[in-house]
């Protein structure tokens, strides 16, 4: 082995030519030998030690076995840690895009189908997945997997997704937070996939009507894909007839987005008898 000494860079104002000097192995006069170790855990066990040829001094030796349990103890300490920071970093980015959290474990395999609706809307799903692209407007009653497909959707692609009732919590405390309206609005126009749940459940304020109308239409010119899903029923099916209610969907939208989401969006109505995934008394209907 070399190393390069430098000492002093100059002498008398000229510089010094580097000198290489060979440096020795402060191993050269060891050598390997076989001994027999009794250890406290394992008992009599072989190890390597090195002795010095010239006065025959040993470096220290530990029980190989003891020693590779130890690295093995190492290694799945740190697997540990890797896993365990990979689920920080993926559970942060559920709660960035709004993801709720009985839906964190779950895959497309835990969403079974039972009624052609339910098939209907999976295909759509997997396809907006595909291609990056599309509007799926879906109405049907709660617990037949609308949400569910949504979120696995947005953990797939990415973004936001609202309640009704959280859109309008966020929309109270902007200007209170780091956010500005201007801010919010483009951040729900520029995700990659927007998800607007329980449309119709509250009663929300003109103002979180057309936020989320102008913001539905914006993304609508810029292509990009959004999930509307409510509880409502359209005003076809009304059983009111002609007149209408409040649980009619095209009552939260104006005719001229409408017409955006009947250009290209796909709707998808549930049946009315589909069961409750979540009542464990169906709970049979979809493990089969």
């Amino acid at each position: 082995m070399q190393t390069l000494i430098t000492p002093n860079k100059y002498e008398n104002g000229v510089k010094k030519n580097p000198m290489f000097v060979q440096m020795q192995n402060p191993f050269s006069n060891y050598e390997e030998r076989e001994i027999s170790l009794n250890c406290e855990k394992h008992g009599l066990v072989k190890a390597t030690v090195y002795v010095n040829r010239l006065n025959g001094e040993e470096m220290g030796c530990v029980c190989p076995l003891c020693e590779k349990e130890q690295e093995e103890e190492e290694q799945k300490r740190v697997k540990e840690r890797e896993l365990q920071l990979e689920k920080e970093r993926r559970e942060e980015f559920y709660k960035s895009c709004n993801i709720k959290q009985e839906f964190w474990n779950k895959t497309f395999d835990d969403f079974k189908p039972i009624t052609p609706k339910q098939k209907e809307y999976l295909a759509a799903i997997k396809k907006m997945l595909e291609t990056r692209r599309g509007k799926l407007i879906v109405l049907g009653s709660n617990g037949a997997g609308k949400s569910m497909l949504a979120n696995l959707a947005l953990k797939d692609m990415g973004g936001l997704g609202y309640s009704m009732f959280q859109l309008s919590l966020k929309i109270r405390s902007l200007g209170k937070d780091d956010m500005s309206e201007y801010d919010f609005v483009e951040t729900l126009i520029q995700a990659p996939l927007l998800v607007f749940d329980e449309i119709g459940r509250s009663k929300g304020s003109e103002f979180e009507i057309n936020l989320m109308s102008y913001v539905l239409g914006e993304r609508h010119s810029l292509d990009k894909p959004f999930i509307l899903l409510s509880n409502t029923h359209f005003a076809r099916d009304c059983p009111h007839g002609k007149e209408g209610c409040d649980k009619c969907f095209e009552r939260y939208f104006d005719n001229d987005l409408l017409s955006r989401f009947r250009q290209d969006g796909k709707f998808i109505v549930f049946e009315k008898d589909v069961p409750d995934w979540r009542n464990p008394k169906n709970k049979g209907l979809f493990e089969k």
